[in-house]
């Protein structure tokens, strides 16, 4: 693929980066990106990759690194086995904590209409988060807009939605087979910003779907508030 049409993830493809100078890379650009590129991820070329795989490759990978623990990150984009892979050195491959190597791969777990709200938000400058959020008219002939209404809803209930996005999610990728060793890195978008009580809540429901998948690690990403947590 060329470099044209790679556009935001050409700096990273089948570049080995070490964890910051990688997340220092990825954030600079996301500093650039108006709100509208971000909403409707149609220009320019290779946004939708580096939001959606990139930048919690970035987040997983700023947070993983640490004393006795340093990561090279190797993003390859479209048509390859695995999304990336990470490298490690220091006294945690030295005693054997971990590996020094491994396949990653990189999922969402998001509302399944999470592109209409964003669609409403570049279009309309708002949206509820609606469960029956859908569209009506076309954008062939310039009618088309998105019909969301207010819900009311438990206070728990973007918890539990996130926690239920998560492990279909992993379950999904679990049903394919992957390299080993991996690790999955899942991209999660709740609606609403957790607490981390609600974090701590999500890692023990999820847990145990972690647990059982093929996967030597799985961590959770979301990349906008910089946190991850393993949940495997």
């Amino acid at each position: 693929m060329s470099d044209n049409l790679l556009g935001l993830i050409e700096p990273f493809v089948r570049n080995a980066l070490p964890a910051f100078e990688f997340a220092q890379l990825a954030y600079d650009i996301a500093d650039d990106l108006t709100s509208d590129q971000v909403n409707l991820r149609k220009e320019p070329s290779g946004i939708k990759p580096f939001l959606e795989e990139v930048l919690p490759i970035a987040t997983f990978a700023k947070i993983w690194e640490r004393p006795g623990r340093h990561l090279t990150i190797q993003y390859f984009g479209p048509n390859h086995p695995c999304d990336a892979t990470v490298s490690l050195r220091g006294s945690e491959v030295d005693k054997g904590y971990i590996e020094s190597f491994y396949h990653l791969e990189v999922t969402s777990a998001v509302f399944e209409d999470e592109h209409l709200e964003r669609e409403a938000l570049a279009r309309d400058g708002s949206v509820f988060h609606d469960p029956n959020i859908h569209h009506v008219g076309s954008h062939h002939r310039g009618d088309r807009r998105i019909v969301s209404r207010a819900t009311v809803e438990d206070g728990d209930t973007p918890l539990k939605e996130l926690q239920a996005w998560v492990i279909s999610a992993i379950e999904t990728k679990d049903s394919h087979t992957y390299q080993n060793p991996s690790i999955l890195i899942v991209r999660a978008e709740p609606s609403r910003p957790l607490h981390i009580s609600e974090w701590s809540s999500l890692v023990a429901t999820v847990s145990p779907v972690a647990h059982a998948s093929q996967f030597d690690v799985v961590v959770v990403v979301e990349w906008y508030s910089s946190v991850a947590y393993r949940l495997k």
